[in-house]
């Protein structure tokens, strides 16, 4: 499955883009994806936590950001209109996929989503990019979209799509957009009153996300089942 640019395009101009999708996903004792032919089943783990499955440095920092939930409250409300403008970007310029948009993707990001234990799937964007790319993002928990470029998929074979959309899933699973949003609003201050302090912070915070990488790594290692 290839997914060119061109095709990409056609299919934004000439089909209207689908409602996004809010029913529960029902979990299956196993699950033979959807983008191959061949008889390879994949096992569910039935009741899976993102605990199960992050790096140990990225358990301690989410312990510690718990610490921090009576500021995530400002924090959302802080990051919605952000969130809200990288939404409307894009509806505008990205080809939102569906269940009849690029199906085979639609699969891909249900089957992942089943496998990690995520009751409702993200918006999954497409959008037109000379660069290999996907990022996530989900602070205020109401519009959690995934986003793949037009190179990505270029690039990459239909197990290898599929092992990055579960990556950024992971991210949604360990909600490290909100964390990483709580721990920047704690440390732009900090800057101005200590820097040497400032200093070491962003250094257990970039060893953080490190950790977190790490952890969404692991996840798409549990939905493809396949190095």
């Amino acid at each position: 499955m290839r997914a060119s640019a061109s095709i990409l395009t056609a299919l934004a101009c000439t089909r209207p883009l689908v409602p996004r999708m809010t029913a529960s996903i029902a979990p299956e004792p196993a699950v033979t994806p959807a983008h191959t032919t061949e008889q390879r089943t994949v096992r569910l783990v039935p009741g899976l936590s993102s605990s199960d499955f992050q790096h140990p440095e990225d358990r301690q920092a989410s312990d510690v950001f718990k610490l921090l939930s009576p500021v995530e409250w400002a924090v959302r409300r802080a990051f919605s209109q952000v969130e809200d403008a990288i939404f409307m970007e894009n509806i505008a310029s990205g080809v939102l996929v569906g269940p009849t948009q690029l199906p085979e993707l639609h699969q891909m990001l249900l089957q992942s989503c089943r496998m990690l234990g995520l009751e409702t799937a993200p918006d999954l964007y497409i959008r037109q990019s000379p660069s290999p790319n996907a990022y996530t993002l989900a602070v205020q928990g109401r519009r959690p979209f995934v986003v793949c470029t037009t190179a990505l998929l270029d690039v990459l074979e239909p197990l290898e799509i599929q092992a990055v959309i579960a990556h950024e899933l992971g991210h949604l699973k360990c909600e490290h957009s909100l964390a990483i949003a709580m721990a920047n609003l704690v440390l732009s201050p900090l800057a101005s009153v200590s820097p040497l302090a400032n200093a070491a912070l962003q250094s257990n915070l970039l060893r953080w996300q490190r950790a977190a990488e790490l952890s969404c790594d692991r996840a798409a290692l549990l939905v493809v089942q396949d190095v």
